[in-house]
């Protein structure tokens, strides 16, 4: 019972916010199943919906409550805000990381009878490609648009490839865990880097792209964002977020679905307000 209580705010810390302890006394092992409504679908289900609290009471005899008790807890003393240097041994004791790398990869130009082309890249490790040019190739390594990627051949957008690479040499090992895609892009990186001798370096060049500024600031109008704010974020926002976390049963999750709507909102009425471009007016 130890372990259940442990388990329990690590499972479902949008009802337990706070550590649970076993105040319950019993001992041994426990099989029992209990069945409640997740958190944010509570307000939604209405009467069908069951808290864990009530269901813990009603299923298993079991009463969860909120009380102040002892704990162990860390007590920091001090701390510097900057750690000490690192030993001047550091890079041959532990030296980086080779790049992460495909156990198995096969890459071959696609046939010339292949239309169409795809790109899958999936967290079971599986990297599948189909009639895509070298250069669509690279932006999905590197995770570029194409305005991100300069002084690449000519040849690269028509030269197109079939790729199909796995980070497990096996096919039938289902226990792997899941790849971050991340990981799967640097695996791409070190491939294609590695079969077309490849290289590259990054710098800062000036590219063609779209900035959105302060225009009623910028114009003089400080009228129009003051009222903007004041009826997005005071009177839309606060209220929101309050509605959200209580009423409709969302906790905190609810004050931040708030922030996202009110700010997206803002967004929307600020775009409506400039294309009618009465800001354009303002003497100065």
């Amino acid at each position: 019972m130890a372990a259940f209580a442990q388990l329990l705010p690590r499972a479902q810390a949008v009802y337990l916010p706070n550590p649970v302890v076993d105040l319950t006394g019993l001992q041994g092992t426990w099989d029992f199943e209990v069945s409640f409504t997740a958190r944010p679908l509570l307000a939604q289900a209405g009467s069908d919906g069951i808290s864990l609290f009530d269901a813990l009471e009603k299923q298993l005899g079991l009463k969860l409550e909120l009380k102040d008790m002892p704990t162990s807890t860390l007590v920091v003393d001090s701390v510097e805000r900057k750690p000490t240097a690192n030993s001047p041994d550091v890079a041959k004791v532990l030296p980086p990381a080779p790049p992460p790398e495909f156990e198995v990869a096969t890459i071959k130009p696609t046939s010339p009878d292949q239309k169409g082309a795809n790109a899958r890249i999936q967290p079971t490790g599986m990297v599948n490609v189909v009639g895509l040019p070298l250069k669509q190739l690279i932006q999905l390594a590197w995770n570029l648009q194409s305005d991100e990627l300069l002084d690449i051949p000519k040849w690269t957008e028509t030269a197109r490839f079939d790729l199909v690479a796995r980070a497990f040499a096996s096919t039938t090992n289902t226990d792997q865990p899941p790849i971050e895609i991340d990981t799967l892009r640097q695996m791409l990186r070190t491939f294609l880097t590695e079969r077309f001798q490849m290289k590259t370096h990054v710098e800062n060049r000036e590219v063609s792209g779209y900035v959105l500024s302060a225009s009623f600031n910028g114009a003089g109008d400080t009228m129009t964002p003051t009222l903007i704010n004041i009826l997005c974020l005071w009177l839309g926002e606060l209220p929101l977020a309050y509605l959200l976390a209580t009423s409709a049963g969302f906790g905190p999750a609810g004050v931040f679905w708030a922030i996202a709507i009110a700010f997206s909102a803002m967004s929307f009425v600020s775009a409506a307000v400039f294309r009618r471009g009465k800001w354009k007016n303002k003497k100065v």
